[in-house]
């Protein structure tokens, strides 16, 4: 796939706010994007001020896409939290 595709990829998922939820989740203003990044988790959030401060990062692109697989029988999922261009 073209690098310059998927860093116009929106979140794979999206996420809702609900009262008494346990994780906190939310939008970030990226300086390094000049656009809003969402978060899922405080983790994330704290992953993301480290991509945002790097001077390397060029783009960050949250929930790109879908990975899946079948192992043992089994199908596995999983959406990557953060797409980071270096450059």
């Amino acid at each position: 796939m073209a690098p310059a595709l998927l860093q116009t990829a929106h979140p794979w998922r999206t996420f809702r706010w609900y009262r008494d939820q346990k994780h906190y989740s939310g939008t970030y203003w990226s300086a390094t994007m000049r656009d809003h990044v969402i978060y899922e988790s405080r983790l994330e959030l704290s992953r993301l001020l480290f991509a945002d401060f790097d001077p390397s990062v060029r783009a960050i692109v949250a929930q790109p896409f879908l990975l899946q697989t079948v192992l043992e029988a089994r199908v596995r999922r999983h959406i990557p939290d953060y797409l980071l261009f270096t450059g």
